[in-house]
């Protein structure tokens, strides 16, 4: 239903979804690669689950279930529909919402699990850390935890969970060696510095090649003014390496995590096609504040 543009927002209640001129219907359906007006009312449509069948307890953290899961949701069903590259547009508008939140904050950034009325956590940062565990634990393994959330707690019968409920579903259906991205997507406020800091190819033989990768990988943990501390690593990163086909397409030669426990390492990979370029952390789906960094072209 549209409403005028004397307010900015989009509303969902059952039946119904106000949706002001100024959030979609004044909008170019194509904005920079993202069809807003579906992201929007997906986010919405997915109120009635988050927010409506389950309710979280008015408490901090209760704007990660009703938004930071709706927002999930709409991501899911946006990727579904428009394909990989309109993901692509929703997480580099999200991160930009979020770095540039943090920036105007003038209380204390929370960490997810704690963010109240700070729509810059909850939307922005919300969409990108759920979209990496999803990543790093499969979606099918996500959706486990939320219909446990949806069974469990119904607000129907007047049962209402902490963002530390949901969190636990989460840890259920993610396996030991991850729990500490858990803990660093949730309940943390983590920054990464990937950064490829020289690459170099040679051809060993007919259609053998070695690549070898220095890397700098430092992790960053906010304090109680928002100011970033170095914080040990011990973490999984995917690297990709691409190349091109005979006819000139670019494949895949190489996607995988790799686990990282220094700041600087090293690493060296045997090829069967020469490498065009390489990517650390190549969805973007870790909260680094310079991407430019992260990619080596050849």
């Amino acid at each position: 239903m549209e409403i005028p543009r004397l307010h900015d927002f989009a509303m969902s209640v059952p039946n119904t979804i106000a949706f002001s001129e100024a959030m979609g219907f004044m909008t170019k359906s194509e904005q920079g690669g993202l069809n807003v007006p579906f992201y929007i009312t997906a986010h919405e449509v997915a109120h009635q689950w988050w927010g409506d069948q389950v309710r979280g307890a008015i408490v901090k953290g209760e704007a990660m279930i009703a938004e930071t899961l709706s927002h999930y949701a709409a991501g899911i069903v946006t990727l579904e529909e428009f394909g990989e590259e309109s993901m692509r547009h929703i997480i580099q508008y999200e991160r930009g919402r979020y770095l540039k939140g943090r920036k105007r904050e003038v209380q204390n950034e929370q960490p997810l699990y704690k963010a109240e009325s700070q729509s810059y956590i909850h939307y922005g940062k919300g969409l990108i850390n759920m979209m990496a565990l999803r990543h790093y634990i499969s979606e099918d393994s996500v959706n486990a935890a939320l219909r446990r959330v949806i069974r469990d707690f119904p607000a129907s019968q007047g049962i209402y969970p902490s963002s530390l409920d949901v969190i636990g579903e989460f840890r259920k259906s993610t396996p030991d060696s991850l729990q500490y991205l858990v803990t660093d997507l949730f309940e943390r406020i983590i920054f990464l510095e990937n950064r490829i800091q020289n690459a170099s190819s040679k051809s060993l033989s007919a259609g053998n090649y070695e690549l070898t990768i220095d890397l700098l990988t430092e992790k960053y943990e906010a304090d109680s003014e928002g100011l970033l501390q170095p914080t040990s690593i011990n973490d999984w990163i995917e690297l990709a390496v691409y190349g091109v086909d005979a006819n000139g397409s670019e494949i895949v030669l190489h996607r995988q995590m790799h686990k990282f426990d220094t700041t600087t390492s090293t690493l060296t990979l045997n090829l069967t096609t020469a490498p065009t370029r390489i990517v650390i952390d190549p969805a973007s789906i870790l909260m680094d504040r310079n991407l430019d960094d992260n990619e080596w072209r050849f």
